[in-house]
């Protein structure tokens, strides 16, 4: 009895509330999950399940971003299309737990549905990407709104009429010639947007580069801490690739 019970396999590992195991759980090391186990109790699952759909999230998100090329074969695009709505359907579940079954987030939707789609449309969707057309257009109207000028056209000269200064007084209007208008409210919001350009990145040598997005992700040659951006001592000087961590891994260091 005890070589045939030796010789079964190791039960199947099981969720602590007792649902099924979510596919991040089961690709986390165990060891990791003991630990948060250990120290936090009964409240451990609940935080497992946060960590796990961040990992989730940028295991979809990852993928997303080094998506198929543009309009490539049909074939490349359904496997990518396939792989993006596995990634996105276990996002939503994740999700769903830790929201017990009330996440009012479109995010699983869009990227279940509306994502995939585009995926077999297009192949790479951040090709076609019109976040930095929208971003621009809201600045653009910010900047309307608060600095910019009211006047459609140019004109070298122009009229103003003058108050009578006494009350009452009858009379023609008096014309006076004012000098013009030389700017509109496109030349004005022109100015302004290349003012703001220029300020925040300069124009010389010495000026920061376009994009800081890849600095804010990675740590790298930015005004970001490596320490605020969740990097340990023992990581400073070493390449560090977020792709090859997990939130669980990080949480537990």
């Amino acid at each position: 009895w005890r070589l045939r019970t030796q010789a079964l396999p190791p039960p199947p590992r099981q969720s602590l509330i007792g649902q099924r195991l979510h596919r991040m759980e089961l690709e986390a090391d165990e060891a990791d999950l003991q630990v948060i186990r250990d120290v936090y109790g009964s409240r451990a699952q609940t935080l497992i399940n946060i960590l796990l759909s961040w990992d989730d999230f940028a295991a979809w998100y990852f993928a997303l971003k080094e998506s198929a090329p543009f309009m490539c074969p049909v074939p490349e695009r359904e496997e990518r299309a396939l792989d993006n709505m596995h990634k996105a359907v276990d996002m939503f579940e994740i999700y769903e737990r830790v929201n017990h079954r009330n996440s009012k987030s479109f995010l699983p939707h869009g990227a279940v549905f509306k994502m995939t789609r585009d995926i077999l449309t297009v192949g790479d969707i951040w090709a076609c990407d019109l976040s930095a057309l929208e971003l621009h257009n809201a600045a653009a109207k910010r900047t309307a709104e608060q600095s910019g000028a009211r006047r459609l056209e140019l004109s070298s000269s122009g009229q103003v009429r003058v108050p009578l200064k006494t009350s009452g007084a009858a009379g023609p209007p008096q014309l006076r010639k004012t000098k013009g208008y030389s700017t509109t409210v496109a030349i004005s919001i022109m100015k302004h947007l290349l003012m703001q350009n220029v300020l925040r990145r300069g124009d010389g040598l010495y000026k920061v580069p376009d994009s800081r997005r890849n600095e804010r992700l990675f740590g790298e040659h930015g005004r970001t801490k490596l320490l605020a951006a969740g990097i340990k001592l023992e990581k400073l000087g070493v390449d560090y690739d977020p792709r090859a961590d997990t939130c669980v891994k990080a949480f537990v260091r």
